[in-house]
């Protein structure tokens, strides 16, 4: 019920665009509030305090008890023709809709794609990450609403604030590295490049980056003296020896099967990177969506499902593409002279990239229209970084 632990997990920046749909379940958005670290412009929850708020609302206005959550098992197998599913404790489930909602690795989504003709277009993106938890620091080391650029030789990252103190370092590297950053091998290595990193930097690309995370904060730290930092060994034993993941970039031609009454919502629908912080956003979108299409279609499944992918598909289309900024303005010298002063233009206009993805009151379509010219840049090196996804158990995603 509560949770796989995961210690690389760093949590959901949940802004106006999740608080949208949040709202929308009375009393839910004050329990996320009390579960979350304010930030600027958004709160940060980590993924288990949020799934098990909304496990305590929903059992709360379930007075019917027309809901079954099932715990310690999953899905076994899908029979799409007969719609059976079956559980690995050997349960088996006739559904009427089944709503695959289980992730960027989904079973389902994987099952359609095999045997029902959808079409998928899937990456990995070529840096790998990993997360490291920091302890609480003094404010004018690490601010605890703001927001803090990571620079160093072997990788980039951003260090954000975590409920209920302290922050989440989130580190990428090139993925010709495979285990750690180059040059980390030990704690010691890791607290010394971190705390490199977390030194105040003022580069021309810095500042243009500054410029692009307003809409977030940045810590304002002193530029005289050293910035001293504290570290957990345990969690730096943790990030030194976990394994590494990338993120995925995916696409789907439709987000449902009409014949064997089956719909994707979140990951399993879209997967993108998280350099937006809109992956949890698009999922609430996808799922308010479909279950919009089903009261609008009467209950008719079928119709609901042709009209659930109409609508969700081109916003998740254009968020995944926005996503791929990191190719341009944290690639090559020439992509940084070809993405920045597009960004810079736009800011100039009064259209911020980054303030326009969390605001709630224009969809992700015309954010991609507005950005049209700078989503062809990120796609051009993003089609020259971009490493093909293979379906194998030692292929790390």
């Amino acid at each position: 019920r509560n949770g796989t632990p995961d210690g690389n997990a760093f949590g959901f920046g949940v802004g106006s665009r999740h608080e949208k749909f949040l709202q929308e379940i009375p009393g839910l958005w004050h329990r996320i509030e009390a579960q979350s670290a304010p930030v600027t412009r958004m709160r940060i929850i980590g993924r288990n305090n949020l799934c098990q708020e909304m496990l305590v609302k929903l059992e709360e206005v379930d007075t019917k008890k027309r809901c079954c959550v099932s715990y310690e098992t999953s899905c076994e197998s899908i029979d799409a023709d007969q719609r059976v599913v079956t559980t690995t404790n050997g349960k088996k489930i006739n559904y009427d809709l089944l709503v695959g909602s289980d992730g960027v690795n989904s079973t389902v989504r994987k099952l359609l794609v095999e045997t029902k003709g959808l079409t998928e277009e899937r990456y990995l993106r070529n840096k790998f990450w990993k997360s490291l938890k920091i302890p609480k620091q003094a404010p004018n080391v690490l601010s605890p609403r703001d927001f803090k650029l990571l620079t160093h030789p072997s990788f980039k990252g951003v260090v954000f604030p975590r409920f209920p103190e302290g922050q989440t370092a989130l580190v990428f590297w090139n993925d010709s590295c495979p285990q750690n950053p180059k040059g980390i091998e030990t704690i010691g290595d890791l607290t010394r490049a971190m705390t490199q990193a977390i030194q105040p930097k003022a580069s021309k690309w810095d500042i243009a980056a500054n410029v692009l995370f307003s809409g977030f904060g940045q810590n304002k730290a002193s530029n005289t003296g050293e910035i001293r930092v504290e570290f957990d060994d345990d969690e730096c034993k943790r990030f030194v020896e976990s394994k590494t993941r990338r993120e995925n970039y995916i696409k789907l031609d439709r987000y449902h099967d009409t014949a064997s009454r089956i719909a994707l919502v979140g990951d399993a629908a879209h997967g993108m990177y998280s350099l937006l912080g809109q992956g949890a956003a698009c999922g609430f979108l996808t799922a308010s969506i479909l279950a919009k299409s089903i009261q609008k279609a009467g209950g008719d499944i079928p119709t609901a499902l042709e009209n659930y992918s109409a609508v969700a598909v081109p916003e998740g289309h254009a968020i995944a593409d926005l996503n791929l900024l990191p190719h341009a303005i944290f690639g090559s010298l020439v992509a940084k002279l070809l993405s920045v002063p597009l960004l810079l233009l736009n800011a100039l206009r009064g259209k911020l990239l980054l303030k326009r993805v969390v605001s709630d009151d224009v969809t992700y379509q015309q954010i991609y229209r507005e950005n049209s010219l700078l989503v062809m840049v990120c796609r051009y090196f993003w089609k020259k970084d971009r490493v093909p996804f293979f379906d194998t158990k030692t292929k790390l995603a």
